[in-house]
């Protein structure tokens, strides 16, 4: 994924300052999407706060040909770890958090069990707090937001 991110930078710096933007953009974006296999994907290009480019393409869900939308929700899996992590030890260096900080001092509406786990357990997933959330069980993306 790493090289199509560097490619897609590269790719894009020129026609940033050309008058074909989206048409390329789309182009460029599709290709990578077929010659990848990837089933479906959504991009946002933004420069500073303005959004310049917006792109759905592909299926959000194959069996039912369902195309990928502004509502689609895709599953980022393990992916966050890298960010959560960066973003715990940012706060412990600017003294806000450590560590040994059980997490009943930031989550106040969790079982009363679980408020004495520390920050390292959770980020070492030693916490002891079950896997609740098991996709392979059959519920909807709605059911997970909402219950």
């Amino acid at each position: 994924m790493k090289p199509i991110l560097s490619t897609l930078i590269l790719f894009l710096l020129p026609l940033l300052l050309s008058g074909q933007l989206e048409k390329e953009i789309t182009d460029y974006l599709q290709d990578v999407n077929d010659n990848n296999e990837i089933p479906g994907s959504a991009v946002a290009i933004l420069r500073g706060d303005e959004l310049i480019y917006e792109g759905y393409f592909g299926l959000a869900e194959l069996n039912h040909r369902v195309p990928v939308s502004e509502q689609t929700m895709f599953r980022v899996y393990s992916s966050t770890k890298l960010v959560v992590s960066v973003a715990v030890f940012q706060l412990i260096e600017a003294k806000k958090i450590s560590l040994s900080d059980p997490i009943g001092n930031y989550l106040k509406d969790i079982p009363e069990t679980w408020k004495d786990r520390t920050i390292a357990d959770m980020l070492a997933h030693a916490s002891g707090i079950p896997d609740f959330i098991r996709l392979e069980n059959g519920i909807s993306e709605t059911e997970l937001l909402t219950n």
